[in-house]
């Protein structure tokens, strides 16, 4: 008889083990699952906000780019005006230097054709120098 109580007991110290078993690794895989839930929600929070970090970043970067480009349209009106002005004040200076060049050409040119002129009028006076004197020598 002790042999059949002393089994009977461990059925029921293994009935309840068992069930404490059961109990304990309920709370473990809860504790668990808790633990994973909480784990998640928190990496679905960050990554929500990194999403609106990374959406207002690119907000602030198109507006940027929007007021940079106003600016340099901005800019290149300004220097638009000016580099005309200047591009105006080039050309006539560039103008006036060819005008210039071309008159001291002419000059250049006149004075040697006025050269030739009173060369070929000095031969025609000496040549009629000398038909006069050859004529009262020979005469």
């Amino acid at each position: 008889m002790c042999q059949k109580q002393l089994s009977n007991l461990m059925n029921e110290l293994g009935a309840e083990m068992l069930s404490a078993a059961v109990v304990i690794q309920s709370f473990v895989r809860s504790w668990l699952c808790q633990r994973e839930l909480s784990t998640l929600k928190s990496k679905a929070a960050e990554s929500e906000l990194l999403v609106k970090e990374a959406a207002a970043i690119s907000l602030q970067s198109f507006a940027r780019s929007i007021m940079c480009q106003k600016q340099l349209s901005n800019l290149m009106n300004e220097l638009g005006a000016e580099m005309l002005s200047a591009a105006v004040v080039i050309q006539s200076f560039v103008r006036s230097w060819l005008c210039q060049r071309e008159l001291s050409t002419l000059k250049s040119k006149a004075a040697e054709s006025e050269l030739l002129v009173k060369e070929a009028a000095a031969i025609s006076l000496q040549s009629f120098a000398r038909s006069i004197m050859c004529q009262k020598q020979l005469s």
